[in-house]
C-alpha cells in the first residue's frame, strides 16, 4: 500500500479546459466578432458526461473566453454548473512560429484575480469556478502515489535485502512493495 501524506484533490478528479483545445476557435475570432461553441467531457467509454457552452471573443486590450451555462439545464447528470457567465482573459506570447495562447487564471484572492498565465484551468467537483492548479490547491495522482521510501529501497539492493530479512513486518511489507520497482530498475540497466 502506498504511503499518502497528502490527500488533496488531484487534477485527474477535475473537469479540465485546455487552451490548446480552443486554438482553432481563437484563430477564427477577429477583433469584431465572437465564436460560440461547447466543451464536452466524455467518460472512458466515450459517453458525454458534461457539457458547457462558451464564447470566444476579443476586447481591445485582450482576448477573452466567456464560459456559460445558458439554460442552467443539461440532459447529462454530471453537467457542469456555473454561476452565470464569467470571463477568463486570454493572453498571447510570441512563439518561434506564430503566437501562443494562455489563460489568465480568473480566481480572485482579496478582490484581485490571480492572473497566473496557464495552459489549463480546472473545475474541482463541487466548485463553480475554473481556476489554476495552485488556486484550487490541486496535486497530481502520481505525486500522491510516489513513496520515497520504496524508491530508496529499490535503488539500494543491500537495504532492500536487509528490509526483506527484517523482523519488523512494516519494513518487510515496504520492501515487498519496493520489489517490482527494483526489478524494473534492474531490468532497464
Amino acid at each position: 500500500m502506498a504511503h499518502h501524506r497528502n490527500r488533496r484533490l488531484t487534477v485527474e478528479q477535475c473537469r479540465i479546459v485546455d487552451v490548446g483545445c480552443l486554438k482553432q476557435d481563437l484563430r477564427r475570432v477577429d477583433y469584431e466578432t465572437s465564436f460560440r461553441s461547447v466543451i464536452e467531457w466524455r467518460d472512458s467509454s466515450g459517453r458525454t458526461e458534461a457539457v458547457l457552452g462558451y464564447e470566444v471573443g476579443r476586447t481591445t486590450s485582450e482576448g477573452l473566453i466567456v464560459l456559460t451555462d445558458p439554460e442552467r439545464t443539461s440532459p447529462f447528470p454530471a453537467s457542469v454548473r456555473l454561476r452565470g457567465e464569467y470571463v477568463i482573459p486570454i493572453a498571447t506570447t510570441q512563439a518561434h512560429i506564430g503566437v501562443r495562447h494562455w489563460f489568465r487564471c480568473p480566481v480572485e484572492h482579496d478582490g484581485k484575480p490571480c492572473g497566473r498565465r496557464v495552459k489549463k484551468l480546472y473545475l474541482p467537483p463541487g466548485e463553480q469556478f475554473f481556476g489554476c492548479r495552485l488556486c484550487h490547491a490541486l496535486t497530481y495522482r502520481s505525486t500522491q502515489q510516489h513513496d520515497k521510501r520504496k524508491a530508496a529501497l529499490a535503488r539500494d539492493p543491500d537495504a532492500l535485502g536487509a528490509a526483506l530479512g527484517s523482523e519488523d513486518l512494516r519494513r518487510v511489507s515496504l520492501a515487498i512493495e519496493a520489489l517490482p520497482l527494483a526489478l524494473r530498475q534492474a531490468h532497464s540497466s
